[in-house]
């Protein structure tokens, strides 16, 4: 044997000798990962399986949901059409209430001046003549001399 072949038989037993060790080590590690992978699998599995559970029902309520929230939605639209109405007629009461103000008094003035204005005087509540009116209307009526 040469010596280059024993120099090439020295360093094939050297790396053999430091492959092994490696290879076994490897061969541990794999297993381990496997039996890791194995039982984190089946738990992944089953929280998967609790995960499409647990969204199936997140949308059978967000269906529930919508489907209430159609009802609400008319249910607000005709509250809010209440209100409208109410606030027009609210608007329409204060006009009134204006008007009322602006011509109550005067449709009230005419009104008495129509039933107590008789031709020869007028009377009070109680039916009695009333000094006041008559002493006016005759005041009224009198002539009065200009100076001349």
């Amino acid at each position: 044997m040469e010596a280059t072949q024993l120099v090439g038989i020295v360093l094939l037993a050297v790396l053999v000798g430091a492959a092994v060790p490696t290879f076994i080590q490897l061969m541990i590690t794999l297993r381990s990962a496997r039996r890791f992978l194995d039982s984190t699998g089946r738990q992944l599995d089953r929280a998967l399986r609790e995960v499409s559970e647990a969204t199936g029902r997140i949308n059978r309520a967000g269906s529930s949901l919508e489907k209430s929230s159609a009802r609400l939605g008319g249910l607000f639209e005709s509250l809010a059409d209440l209100g409208n109405s109410l606030g027009r007629l609210g608007g329409s009461a204060r006009a009134a209430a204006t008007l009322g103000g602006a011509l109550g008094p005067a449709l009230l003035a005419a009104a008495r001046a129509f039933c107590t204005v008789d031709g020869e005087g007028s009377t009070d509540r109680d039916g009695d003549a009333s000094s006041e009116v008559s002493s006016r209307e005759k005041a009224m009526n009198q002539e009065v001399p200009l100076n001349e």
